[in-house]
């Protein structure tokens, strides 16, 4: 019995018909099913009763339930719909014309104005049939109560209220039965759906930590930049697991010389797409120094932009993807610094110098800027070699190279952006401060900053004290 419920219940359901269809549809098909068992009861009473007329009127009932069934069944449900109200509003009315009031047929004029509510979900569509079923409620019961229904009114005929009573009932019960059927199978499915994308997630989680420890190989250790930068920090603050911003490193020894070339990078995006192409600007810096020999900033600049360009140009789509970077390369001779020159693409070089000592200064230091060449490292029109800028520095002066993250943090109270101008007044506020302390304090600074509010980038810092 439950197997045959379902099969009608589920006439015209798909796998993918939506939710709210799908229950729709099988408490229409059990109500279209139960009013054709309920007329096949009372074709048999008029046939025991050779009331042929009403006889005539349930075969009309029967073959009209198969027809939207059928119609369900072919996908056309809101035909269908339409179809029953019309067959409603005829039935009833000849029940009326047939029996008077003896049935009380005309009650079930009240239930159709909710079975447009479930039926249909525009309002139009309901207030029409509602105003419509109200017209012909009045017009049944004057009928009633002013003409002589077609049969007589007979003792047995009081009956008919106890069959209609049980098709009420029996209607309400599998309504709401199907109705919390549906919903436990409806959040069961929810359940299975949370089930599959806690999983992926997990998946793809697991797959972006791996990538952070891909991407963390291609970045200098730590103790390597502290061996030959003594006096530096990198603040390096991810939005997501892995970067598009990345700092590099490369030192060249020979004899008693020594080239330290150190950058801070931004790639485009950030996320899994900016680490990709931090992966192939990184391998480009590479190339540049060690395959091709490049020693000067701009040099290695100009050649990074055409080996980047190189790789994008095999992807059948046109990639505009690239970088911006603040590249600065460090000259000793003998354990002394001689010289520092740097070259920039779209970041600019901050670097700090010492005022005279009359100055009335608290920290005696002003921050100077030196500003990038306005291309990126990718595509871009009438592209020009990156020009080289020596930085003269005497001891205790910094250098600092950056992204735009930091700066462009929204926080406060007002929930604003940082500004440079207000990176480079905490920079020198915290010239007294040790490297390290200075970024413990840059950190806490922008941690307050943000307050409760998202990263919008990835943030990177370079400070390097001679």
């Amino acid at each position: 019995m439950k197997t045959l419920i379902k099969k009608i219940s589920d006439i015209g359901v798909l796998e993918n018909t939506d939710f709210s269809l799908a229950t729709k549809l099988r408490i229409y098909n059990l109500a279209t099913v139960i009013i054709s068992l309920i007329s096949v009861f009372y074709g048999v009473i008029g046939i025991m009763h050779q009331y042929y007329l009403a006889v005539a009127v349930t075969i009309y009932s029967i073959l009209f339930n198969i027809t939207a069934l059928v119609l369900v069944q072919k996908g056309l449900h809101k035909i269908s719909f339409h179809f029953s109200m019309w067959y409603a509003f005829s039935f009833l009315s000849a029940f009326t014309y047939l029996f008077g009031g003896v049935n009380n047929s005309y009650y079930y004029f009240l239930f159709v104005p909710v079975a447009c509510n479930i039926l249909f979900d525009n309002l139009k569509t309901t207030v029409i049939y509602a105003s419509l079923c109200s017209v012909l409620l009045i017009l049944n019961v004057h009928f009633i109560n002013n003409y002589e229904a077609y049969y007589p009114k007979e003792q047995w005929m009081l009956s008919f209220s106890y069959p209609n009573l049980v098709f009420v009932i029996l209607l309400i019960f599998l309504g709401v039965r199907l109705f919390k059927q549906n919903n436990l199978k409806y959040q069961h499915d929810i359940e299975e759906q949370k089930k599959m994308v806690e999983e992926k997630n997990h998946e793809i989680t697991d797959s972006i930590n791996y990538a952070k420890r891909i991407q963390e190989a291609i970045l200098p250790p730590t103790a390597f930049i502290e061996e030959h930068l003594p006096q530096s920090f990198i603040l390096y603050k991810p939005k997501d697991i892995v970067a598009g911003d990345f700092y590099w490193m490369e030192v060249i020894e020979q004899n008693n010389s020594k080239l330290i070339l150190i950058a801070a990078a931004d790639c485009t995006g950030h996320g899994v797409p900016g680490a990709l192409v931090s992966v192939v600007c990184s391998n480009a810096l590479n190339r540049a120094v060690n395959e091709f020999s490049l020693h000067t900033p701009g040099e290695i600049l100009t050649k990074t932009r055409e080996l980047v360009l190189e790789t994008f140009a095999k992807s059948e789509s046109d990639v505009k993807d690239g970088m911006d970077i603040s590249l600065v390369a460090i000259h000793y001779n003998n354990g002394e610094l001689t010289k520092v020159i740097w070259s920039g693409a779209n970041n600019p070089l901050w670097y700090t110098s010492t005022l005279d000592a009359s100055s009335a200064s608290a920290t005696n230091v002003e921050l100077k800027e030196v500003k990038a060449h306005k291309q990126a490292i990718g595509k871009t029109e009438h592209p020009s070699p990156f020009p080289n800028h020596e930085v003269e520095l005497k001891n205790g002066e910094a250098v600092y190279l950056i992204t735009d993250g930091f700066a462009d943090q929204f926080g406060g109270e007002k929930g604003k952006k940082f500004k440079y101008k207000a990176l480079s007044e905490l920079l020198i506020r915290t010239q007294q401060l040790s490297m390290s302390e200075q970024k413990n304090e840059l950190e806490k600074v922008l941690d307050a900053w943000k307050g409760s509010l998202e990263q919008v980038d990835d943030v990177t810092i370079i400070g390097i004290r001679f």
